[in-house]
């Protein structure tokens, strides 16, 4: 190709070392290679997209061949600068379509970076000016296009830069598709119903969007892998709601697929960061390289939202199937993002997506079917399933609060002839706090989840609850973390009320699998005393009018008046008429403004945030929280109080001499910071001394952390 002439004359240069266990020719050859193998497994056919790899593979590394630059020289300046200086010095042009030239060599800049927006350009710079001046999506190729082949680019380039020992491994996955059958599904199931079983074969015959409804208990999660069978896909997604939920798939399919399921979520560098093997290869499992990547709804959303070096994960979705369960807990917010973005690329990468549900509230399915036209049937719906459960559960209501039922609570916990799994939810981590040292002083064997643990002792005491304590007695107090994260089934539930929707994800906590008819009570709701107090002026979780009228629903169907579970999806969806629920997404979308992020970024820019301050904004459970590092003088156990004074004298340590760092040992001190993380109320940083550091570093005046009962203040 024309684009070669330069490098052929200047390939005896190109013998200079590169890397440590090869010269620059070999590398730039293995990049042009990997990414030939790439754009081949993801159907980019276009020769000028092509061209682009091979100029980026043979000139993104040109500024080594400079005299001042060894690659074994601590002191050596960053080459990217000066690969671009000798690009337009020697006027290597891009030859297959010239006006591509100053895209490249700002590729060939950034090729260590994001694709960040260039600065406001002062006249000093024409290229910088240039870029500034013109608009991407009047050229002849696509700017998706472009930045999917830099993200493919940056795969090759780390991939042949990797250490010898793990590019055998990365570098088998990296073009591998899923390849699993209709019977290793099959076996993923631990108990087969037949009948069932013919029921669940239907989700192998679903179109490219559709949507499922199956209750809890019915196998949806593991089934949904027929969904991609006979779908000639390059990977297959799997977006799930919670971290503990990731984990606990993940485990399933790994053993029994192996290495081709990988796991990738905000804080899984925290998980890594003793293995040695992982951590090394942290960047591949980022830019999703396994057939089957278990993850996030806001990595997804991330990663099309441009945020960040989203350019090595988008274009892993090209051509895939994507899985996203539990769609009705998506926020606003998010699921108006999910509609447009999914509305914006599913033609030009091929997306099948199936969207899933325990409940699937009529609004939502009707907004989804508008949305991105879902035909009727496209829609598969085991909510027959809920009529038949007639057993299952039966509650009765309490107008006290639920701190006045200690002693029934012990005593349901001591019945004979063996104790009970008994699962207590309450709205606020203060009156969990509260209610779990009553329980633990009246002699229950009693665990405490909230979402103000550092991750660390959550993750911690979420093994311990799924693995150690799933079927042996015990309490769990937990406040709304545990409606879809804890596959756990209880024998009884006492709860605080709630918006209707959340109780029937609580509801779906206790006798998950039909274990046993129920003839006494085992829910028990109760309401809170704080909404009764002080109304509308409480930072409470919940608005008092929706806890209201989910009361007033149950008051319909309480003891033996609800004969079926659907009765409560029937409510559900009299309490959410599609106008209610349609103009709440229509405040959602006028708070995003999709044509602004268009003519900024130009589908080819990376969005100028972190991912952090991103997540705060998407995510559905963290959307009025900030995730700090509490400075120790709150911390009371002795072990995390002088883990983190070590964490942040050695962090102002490396700070002295930044440079002398190696990348890997900032990646294991930044999971660290994150593994003592602790999302806290907003409010909280108003009286909160904060320290810019690692993360902020923060002080919260009457606050403090123990591991046992997490971050509260001192009079709770």
């Amino acid at each position: 190709m024309r684009e070669l002439d330069y490098y052929e004359r200047h390939k005896p240069e190109y013998e200079k070392s590169s890397h440590r266990d090869k010269p620059l020719r070999v590398h730039c050859e293995e990049v042009a290679f990997y990414v030939h193998k790439l754009c081949n497994f993801y159907n980019i056919n276009d020769e000028v997209l092509q061209a682009v790899g091979e100029y980026l593979a043979y000139y993104h590394d040109l500024g080594k061949l400079a005299s001042d630059w060894q690659y074994d020289n601590p002191q050596k300046p960053p080459h990217s600068p000066k690969s671009l200086e000798m690009l337009r010095k020697d006027r290597v042009l891009f030859q297959t379509m010239k006006g591509l030239t100053p895209i490249l060599y700002y590729m060939v800049l950034k090729h260590h970076g994001r694709l960040s927006l260039p600065a406001q350009f002062d006249g000093a710079d024409a290229l910088t000016f240039y870029l500034r001046s013109i608009d991407l999506r009047t050229f002849r190729v696509d700017p998706r296009d472009l930045a999917d082949i830099f993200g493919l680019f940056k795969i090759a380039d780390a991939l042949s830069a990797a250490d010898p020992k793990h590019r055998p491994h990365i570098e088998r996955f990296m073009t591998k598709r899923p390849n699993y059958s209709q019977e290793s599904v099959k076996n993923l199931i631990h108990t087969i119903d037949e009948d069932r079983w013919k029921e669940q074969l239907a989700v192998r015959c679903l179109p490219d969007i559709a949507m499922l409804r199956a209750p809890t208990g019915w196998g949806k999660t593991t089934v949904s892998l027929l969904y991609p069978l006979d779908k000639t896909c390059s990977r297959v997604f799997y977006l799930l709601p919670t971290i503990t939920a990731i984990n606990s798939f993940f485990e399933k399919l790994h053993n029994a697929f192996g290495d081709d399921v990988s796991k990738i979520f905000y804080f899984y560098d925290t998980e890594v960061k003793e293995n040695e093997e992982k951590l090394a290869t942290l960047f591949f499992a980022r830019s999703f390289l396994t057939p089957v990547v278990i993850t996030t709804v806001d990595q997804f959303l991330l990663s099309f939202l441009q945020c960040g070096r989203y350019h090595t994960k988008r274009v892993a979705f090209r051509n895939s199937s994507i899985i996203l369960d539990e769609v009705h807990l998506l926020n606003p917010v998010m699921l108006t993002l999910l509609t447009d973005l999914v509305e914006m690329y599913r033609d030009k990468y091929c997306l099948r997506l199936l969207l899933m549900s325990a409940t699937f509230p009529r609004a939502l399915e009707r907004y989804l079917k508008q949305r991105l036209r879902i035909s009727d049937n496209s829609f598969l719906d085991f909510g027959d399933e809920y009529r038949r459960r007639k057993n299952r559960v039966r509650f009765d209501l309490s107008e006290e609060d639920i701190t006045k039922y200690v002693d029934d609570i012990r005593h349901e916990y001591e019945a004979q002839p063996v104790g009970k799994r008994i699962l207590v939810i309450c709205n606020t981590v203060g009156k969990s706090v509260k209610l779990a040292k009553l329980l633990r002083q009246a002699g229950c064997e009693t665990r405490l989840l909230h979402a103000r643990f550092m991750y660390r002792d959550r993750r911690e005491k979420e093994m311990e609850i799924d693995k150690d304590l799933k079927h042996e007695p015990h309490v769990l107090v937990a406040t709304q973390v545990c409606e879809v994260s804890l596959d756990v089934s209880y024998q009884s539930l006492h709860t605080e009320a709630a918006p209707l929707g959340s109780i029937i994800q609580r509801f779906g906590r206790v006798n998950r699998y039909s274990e046993s008819s129920v003839d006494n009570y085992n829910i028990h709701l109760y309401y809170p005393s704080e909404l009764r107090n002080c109304g509308k002026d409480l930072r409470y979780p919940y608005g008092e009018s929706e806890v209201k009228t989910c009361w007033t629903a149950l008051e319909r169907l309480r003891g033996p008046l609800m004969s079926s579970e659907w009765q409560l999806i029937e409510e559900f969806d009299r309490l959410l008429p599609y106008d209610l629920f349609k103009k709440e997404l229509d405040e959602a979308r006028s708070e995003i403004d999709f044509n602004s992020w268009e003519e900024m970024l130009q589908y080819f820019y990376s969005l100028d945030i972190s991912e952090q301050k991103l997540r705060s904004i998407i995510d559905y459970r963290d959307s009025f929280t900030a995730l700090v590092l509490p400075h120790p003088r709150m911390i009371i156990d002795k072990q995390r109080r002088e883990e983190i004074t070590q964490l942040m004298n050695y962090y102002d340590k490396l700070t002295e001499s930044p440079e002398e760092v190696p990348h890997d040992l900032w990646t294991k001190i930044f999971a660290s910071a994150k593994e003592h993380c602790i999302p806290i109320p907003l409010r909280w940083l108003k009286e909160s001394h904060v320290e810019r550091k690692l993360f902020p570093v923060t002080e919260i005046p009457n606050v403090v952390y123990e591991p046992d009962f997490g971050l509260v203040r001192r009079d709770e």
